[in-house]
């Protein structure tokens, strides 16, 4: 995974073999440029899927290679395992797991990766058990798992990217439905692999919403962003209560344990409590006893 800040603080290139494309920033206006073997570069929008997902699996490469028109290359992946090595204190505990568990142990963490499962399913093609435990060893590492919110369902990003308050001057601002239906669209090329096409749309539209919002730290606060997405119920236990939020019409109400539900004040402090402390539910625990 390429560190976007890092990559953006000077002039960078990444290839992308996935859609034989090349990306290229420029430091002295600020501005991004794609290029495809063989036509000429075209400057895009820092949300393109494209460069979303060249940042989370491409590789950094010089000026010159990206002006180089040898052809495409096969895909480099940016998980580097040598199953030569010797393994590492924390993959010594793998040693006892047989080769499914070890399988089972990839495919879990595999699934909360910035890898596309494309990248994951070749991982996994013939691959031997000193191979598994090094792979494990890697894919643990923070760099390698998925931001917050990345993990939410494309529905509900493209929801909270529509959604959520943004800054003043934010490129978006004034066409925010154009820009997520771009995104849209560009992940449905038939340059990206059909089950890759979730894995981009959901990364790419968390990046535009950390770019676009006035408070990127929202897509770490789940209740935050549960107001967004429709209706809210909070238990807050130790106050035996739980609160309901209902989004079409703004109103709040609350209900403790084996009593009828009422109406409340939005700026109750109790109610105001529940949202820094409580938990999200579900619809049925809320009428729940």
């Amino acid at each position: 995974m390429i560190d976007e800040d890092e990559f953006r603080a000077d002039d960078g290139y990444i290839h992308y073999p996935y859609e034989d494309s090349k990306f290229r920033h420029d430091k002295a206006t600020g501005k991004l440029y794609k290029r495809f073997y063989g036509h000429p570069e075209q400057e895009i929008a820092p949300t393109s899927a494209g460069y979303r997902a060249a940042l989370s699996t491409g590789r950094l490469i010089s000026r010159q290679e990206y002006l180089d028109e040898a052809g495409a290359t096969e895909p480099v992946f940016t998980v580097v395992v040598d199953a030569t090595a010797e393994p590492s204190a924390a993959a010594k505990e793998l040693l006892d797991k047989s080769p499914q568990e070890l399988e089972s142990e990839l495919l879990r963490l595999a699934s909360n990766s910035r890898m596309p499962p494309s990248c994951v399913r070749k991982l996994l093609e013939n691959a031997d058990r000193a191979f598994l435990i090094h792979a494990i060893a890697a894919f643990r590492k923070p760099g390698m798992q998925l931001r917050p919110a990345e993990d939410l369902p494309a529905a509900d990003l493209t929801k909270l990217a529509l959604a959520v308050p943004l800054k003043d001057g934010a490129p978006a601002a004034q066409r925010r439905p154009e820009a997520v239906d771009e995104l849209l669209k560009a992940c449905e090329r038939e340059t990206i692999k059909p089950e890759d096409r979730g894995f981009h749309l959901r990364l790419a539209l968390a990046a535009f919403i950390r770019e676009n919002t006035i408070d990127p730290r929202i897509l770490g606060r789940p209740m935050s962003l549960a107001f967004h997405l429709g209706d809210v119920y909070i238990d807050f236990p130790f106050e035996d209560a739980k609160f309901r939020y209902e989004k079409a019409s703004g109103k709040v109400y609350a209900r403790f344990t084996g009593r009828p539900e009422n109406g409340i004040e939005s700026s109750s402090n109790l109610y105001h409590d529940a949202i820094s402390a409580g938990k999200l539910i579900t619809r049925e625990a809320y009428f729940r006893d």
